[in-house]
């Protein structure tokens, strides 16, 4: 799977590329915005929000596998207490990661709500209630 594979998913997915889509997509704003905070020095996410995300992340992969071809190495063992090894450590991180980084930080800045559309602010708020249960 390619960086961009998670976008193209068919509508009609199985449950198994249902999970493929989803641990892409929360690997990649994992990314995103670990390299905002460690590299970056900045935050446009709230330490709630990245949790609810890393913790949903660490349930699909638990349950359907971490093998995914996408930055599998880099989550092989992660457990979601911490994103520091994916925005500051040793792990190289492609040009697209740190382009949509610079980007959303910028249009962040700017004061473009680049996050919470109502349709991804219901998603989160689902997350996060989920994740206190």
């Amino acid at each position: 799977m390619t960086i961009g594979d998670w976008r193209k998913t068919p509508r009609n997915k199985t449950m198994d590329q249902r999970a493929v889509y989803l641990i892409a997509k929360r690997r990649r704003q994992m990314l995103i915005h670990c390299y905002i905070y460690y590299r970056l020095d900045d935050n446009i996410i709230t330490d709630e929000v990245w949790n609810a995300w890393a913790q949903q992340l660490k349930r699909v992969q638990d349950k359907y596998g971490k093998q995914i071809r996408f930055y599998d190495e880099e989550f092989a063992d992660w457990d979601g207490s911490t994103g520091y090894h994916l925005g500051h450590g040793p792990i190289s991180i492609d040009a697209d990661v740190k382009r949509v980084a610079h980007r959303t930080l910028e249009s962040y800045r700017q004061g473009v709500d680049v996050l919470w559309t109502k349709k991804a602010q219901r998603r989160t708020d689902n997350i996060i209630n989920r994740s206190k249960t």
